[in-house]
């Protein structure tokens, strides 16, 4: 086969791109045969997997990246070829967490790719998400890799390279390696478009747990302790801003009776410790509100309004204090009562509406929620830490398994290789098996309060993939608003599964160490 001169063009782009988006330190690539002016022998791969096998570590990720000639069966080196799925296998057989297999050649799109390692409960999210191997091809199984001039770098590569630096793709300081794909197959199909009669269409397979993320800049800085303060007769947990256009307003959440101490006022229904207890005339929310008022309105503006100069130097026009009874209500956001402050007769004349259940006292607005006593019937009694753990996760095992299994092949309708209609069919009853599983979360027991964010995340993950499920419902998805909305939404889940592993060792469900 004749030299490709694109290969050392390419080489070049590759190695800026890792090192300057992708933050991966120089000492940790290697290049078998650059000081050969690329040639590479069959040998010098094989030393150079062999040595970094050797190096590497169980939870690391390889990228393993070639640019040159293929047949689509094999890879060509400087004195001989090498069969493609035979690295591919290796790779994948390594003792490492991830890996990442770039091809830019000929007929690259002729490979598989091993089956996913399943979800395993023992382990957790944090072992899953991102364990196995991924391959992306520069072109499908009949096509040829193209460049962007005579002597020039690849297309492919080209792209790929450009879309490592595309800032528009982090979020949290990251990347995901689904949107990158996403992207470099976007940067292709444009040059597509100009040269219809060349065009190439990447390939990409994966077998991994949810997807990889790229950190490639500092992440945003974590959000500042909530604002939170007794008074002599409640505790505010939280205060959030809302903002309008003309006026600064704030929420503030409020549980009667301050934590540790008795019971504060003798017309109250009291419990253990002063907590968990109703007021029971709209006085007492009055008092209550005029008091947590009070302490906000002596709070510095940058502690109340962090990073918000709009209307700097406005006072706080209007306060909201939605009250719970206990902690676990305040978790679930069920409120007994909501009260208004409005500090002129601007902004009562536009907060201040009496009804049937509101009530202007002493210059406060009180609104009873009418419904909150059924709401408190209708809520199950709570499960025991280990049937909370074991029947969540059960159903998170099975909402991901089938999620898992609709996304490897809704990468081959991508890839052209399957039709979307052969698709439906073959999902059409997996929709329905996610319906009824999304109906057991939403009806199961109610969870301990150590264990509510955990399984708030795992109910979020389902919800997406239920959008995943009726998506696929459409009468049609060829639309390109249609293949947006299931990218979105498959964007959602591999977020939700990287904030669910979180939440798992936060909650001291899983205890995985070092991710």
């Amino acid at each position: 086969m004749p030299d490709l001169a694109s290969a050392s063009a390419d080489l070049s782009l590759m190695r800026n791109a890792l090192e300057k988006d992708l933050k991966i330190p120089g000492e940790n690539i290697l290049v078998p045969g650059e000081e050969e002016g690329c040639r590479v022998r069959t040998e010098d791969l094989a030393l150079s997997m062999a040595s970094f096998q050797k190096l590497m570590q169980r939870e690391d990720l390889l990228i393993f990246y070639f640019s040159g000639h293929g047949n689509g069966k094999s890879l060509f080196f400087s004195d001989g070829k090498v069969d493609l799925q035979s690295v591919i296998d290796f790779i994948d057989g390594m003792d490492i967490k991830s890996a990442l297999v770039i091809l830019d050649c000929c007929m690259a799109g002729d490979f598989s790719v091993p089956d996913a390692h399943p979800l395993d409960l023992e382990e957790g999210l944090s072992s899953f998400a991102g364990r196995g191997t991924a391959v992306m091809a520069s072109s499908a199984a009949d096509q040829k890799s193209r460049l962007t001039k005579p002597g020039g770098e690849s297309i492919f590569t080209r792209a790929l390279t450009e879309a490592m630096g595309e800032r528009r793709l982090v979020r949290r300081g990251r990347f995901s390696l689904q949107d990158l794909f996403d992207e470099t197959a976007f940067y292709v199909s444009l040059r597509n478009r100009r040269h219809p009669a060349k065009a190439q269409h990447p390939v990409f397979r994966s077998a991994m747990g949810g997807t990889l993320f790229f950190p490639v800049a500092d992440p945003p800085e974590k959000k500042k302790a909530a604002v939170s303060f007794e008074t002599p007769s409640c505790t505010v947990s939280s205060i959030k801003p809302m903002n309008a256009s003309d006026a600064r307003r704030l929420c503030a959440f409020v549980i009667p009776g301050r934590r540790g101490a008795g019971n504060p006022s003798g017309e109250e229904k009291g419990s253990a410790e002063g907590r968990g207890f109703v007021p029971e005339t709209d006085r007492a929310l009055a008092a209550m509100t005029r008091e947590v008022v009070s302490c906000i309105l002596r709070m510095p503006e940058e502690r109340l309004y962090p990073g918000d100069r709009r209307l700097k130097g406005r006072e706080t026009g209007a306060v909201w204090c939605y009250f719970a009874a206990d902690d676990r209500d305040l978790a679930e956001s069920l409120y007994f009562a909501v009260c208004i402050w409005a500090g002129n007769p601007e902004m009562r004349g536009r907060y201040y509406r009496e009804d049937r259940y509101s009530h202007v006292t002493d210059g406060i607005l009180v609104q009873r929620n009418i419904s909150y006593p059924m709401l408190k019937k209708m809520q199950k009694r709570e499960m025991t830490r280990e049937t909370c753990i074991s029947e969540y996760g059960k159903l998170l095992a099975g909402i991901v398994s089938m999620a898992e299994t609709f996304i490897r092949g809704l990468q081959e309708a991508e890839n052209g290789l399957a039709a979307l209609k052969d698709l439906k069919e073959r999902f059409g009853p997996w929709a329905g098996k996610v319906r009824t599983m999304y109906i057991r979360l939403s009806d199961g027991g109610r969870p301990p309060l150590d264990l509510y964010e955990w399984t708030e995340g795992i109910c979020d993950l389902a919800g997406w993939v239920l959008d995943l499920s009726i998506y696929l419902e459409r009468e049609s998805l060829q639309e390109e608003r249609d293949r947006w909305l299931i990218r979105n939404a498959l964007r959602h889940y591999y977020e939700s599964m990287d904030v669910l592993a979180a939440l798992e060792e936060q909650a001291g469900i899983r205890n995985t160490g070092e991710a």
